[in-house]
């Protein structure tokens, strides 16, 4: 019965876990007995360790958030965890609250996904939204997504309904992205030109002759021996000496090509592709910093960064994907993706970070750790090309015609209101991961109408409806699947567990079901073999859902869930 005092319950599965909140029903009498047996002596009273007092607890698993608490307790006693004296409880008696305890929480979880379904309507988190946009509007660097406040997590993830709340600031931050990302969609002006050609040899391979490491870390080479730093001088130019890196890039670290920064268009922060190619070879420093061929690759990949100093390292990130240097000269290009005012450095894998210290407070200084037998490991390269930032294939680019279709550069129209109700449904489609009822497109196109007729340009009051669109439930909401099928399960009415429901259940939302399935594999929206099969209303088979499962696992967008779980799990 309702309210019946969890002391006979909580006891021994919530003392690990702090004060519950439990639910409706009679608490089990093998729980009871055994709760009472063994917790009571530490959680019985109002002066119980750690505040809690089974007495005080309720056992009601209709409540989700207290179902959620036994679900952790059952985990604990099941592992063992709890209670912590493992003496005082069999291993018979543990069995039999285990399975008592998953009982009742199963009966109850059911009774609920009858009631209500799974999967409460929540919002995308920043990485899925800023996913969805590059999809979308056909910017696959599109890097909005710290213009968003971070997300809250819940169990080291953030796709946890619960919390990912929405605030005004943080309808006004995705406003403001949603506004930035429609603008570098837009298309301003004639094509644009490859703007820089940087070429770099000797000592402008590197931002300065020396480095902090000293020449363990790196230092210029030619005929395979150090060169003195007095002798660059007049050698800085020379085709035939060779900038040798022995370490990953760290602090301190300011390996970048000398004088190269992106200079494009600083007003519009934006990532810009650039061709890197560059001559390079792995080797081995031994004995008076001389090198000989290396008996192994080693990898490679550059990194974004401010120019600065090497006490300044200012924020990084990995681009142009991974290299593996091989031991015989070879010419590498790769492309890399660069912010107005950037450059990129230099960043060997794997290799070893010294020891820094200030001694007695001085200048610090740094200590290696013995190379290797053989030598230590590294890339000396020879020369180094960039070009770009590197223009679209075609003009206007693709993710412009996703605003405007066909209509240009310039935007103009001889029929803003026919123009603007034809290119905002256009969008629509596009964007939308379900298809959208007439009156909630007409709310938008009447806010384009209500633009035009202020004055507005044709162009603004378009971005103005995208806008909209892209910041509204529609888009930024996940809704939730509605019911399961049951008769998948058993073909009967009745269930085992004596709950008794439809063989099928028409509320069911399959575009709702494709849509979680893909933003928890990809973080993005359905492909189109994913929209079909929702459109066909066919994601309730078992069979195509553990297909669509097992293609999605092995698309690409597979790796944004790896990472996105990885970085939390290891980091949380």
């Amino acid at each position: 019965m309702k309210g019946t005092p969890l002391r006979y319950v909580v006891l021994l599965l919530m003392g690990c876990l702090g004060a519950p909140s439990l639910h409706a029903g009679d608490v089990p009498k093998p729980l009871s007995t055994l709760i009472e047996s063994v917790c009571f002596d530490c959680h019985g009273s109002s002066s119980a360790e750690g505040g809690l007092d089974l007495t005080a607890l309720v056992f009601d698993l209709n409540d989700r958030s207290v179902r959620d608490r036994w679900i952790r307790v059952h985990d604990r006693v099941k592992a063992g965890e709890m209670p912590p004296d493992a003496n005082s409880l069999a291993v018979d008696e543990r069995r039999s609250l285990v399975k008592t305890l998953s009982d009742a929480i199963g009966k109850a979880d059911r009774a609920d996904v009858v009631a209500n379904g799974r999967g409460p309507m929540r919002r995308l988190n920043r990485d899925e939204y800023q996913q969805n946009l590059r999809d979308v509007l056909k910017l696959p660097q599109l890097d909005i997504r710290d213009m968003l406040p971070e997300d809250r997590e819940g169990h080291h993830f953030n796709k946890t309904a619960s919390t990912l709340d929405m605030s005004r600031v943080q309808l006004a931050a995705y406003l403001d992205a949603a506004d930035a990302a429609l603008r570098q969609a837009m298309a301003n002006g004639p094509k644009p030109q490859s703007v820089t050609k940087y070429r770099a040899v000797g000592t402008q391979l590197f931002s300065a002759t020396t480095t902090y490491g000293e020449r363990e870390a790196m230092f210029f080479a030619k005929d395979n021996k150090a060169v003195e730093t007095k002798d660059l001088k007049t050698l800085g130019d020379d085709p035939a000496l060779e900038l040798a890196l022995f370490r990953s890039a760290h602090w301190p670290y300011y390996g970048y090509p000398r004088g190269f920064v992106a200079k494009i268009d600083a007003g519009r922060q934006q990532l810009y592709d650039y061709r890197v190619r560059f001559s390079a070879r792995a080797v081995l420093q031994i004995e008076g910093y001389q090198l000989k061929p290396a008996t192994e690759p080693v990898p490679m990949t550059f990194r974004a960064r401010k120019p600065s100093g090497p006490d300044i390292s200012g924020d990084v990130r990995a681009t142009g994907g991974i290299m593996d240097i091989q031991p015989e000269p070879q010419v590498f290009e790769t492309t890399v993706q660069l912010l107005p005012t950037e450059t990129f450095e230099y960043s060997l894998l794997g290799l070893p970070v010294p020891l820094a210290r200030n001694v007695n407070g001085g200048p610090p200084t740094y200590r290696y750790p013995p190379f290797p037998e053989g030598g230590q490991p590294g890339v000396a390269f020879q020369w180094l090309e960039v070009e770009g930032p590197l223009a679209p294939e075609t003009w206007p680019p693709e993710s412009h015609r996703v605003l405007f279709d066909e209509m240009g550069v310039g935007v103009e129209s001889t029929n803003p209101v026919e123009d603007s109700s034809r290119l905002l449904r256009r969008f629509i489609g596009l964007a939308a991961r379900r298809p959208i009822p007439e009156d909630a497109i007409l709310r938008f196109e009447n806010l384009i109408l209500t633009r035009l007729n202020q004055g507005s340009p044709f162009s603004e009051a378009m971005l103005a409806g995208y806008k909209a669109f892209l910041c509204s439930s529609h888009f930024l909401y996940l809704r939730k699947p509605v019911g399961r099928p049951y008769h998948a399960v058993n073909d009967s009415n009745t269930n085992t567990d004596g709950l008794e429901r439809p063989p099928y259940d028409l509320g069911v939302d399959h575009y709702a079901i494709a849509s979680r399935l893909s933003h928890f594999l990809t973080n993005t929206r359905p492909d189109t073999a994913l929209m079909e099969l929702a459109a066909a209303g066919k994601l309730l088979d078992v069979e195509t859902l553990q297909s669509e499962t097992d293609r999605l696992i092995a698309s690409p967008g597979f790796a944004s869930f790896v990472q996105n779980w990885s970085i939390r799990v290891l980091c949380g």
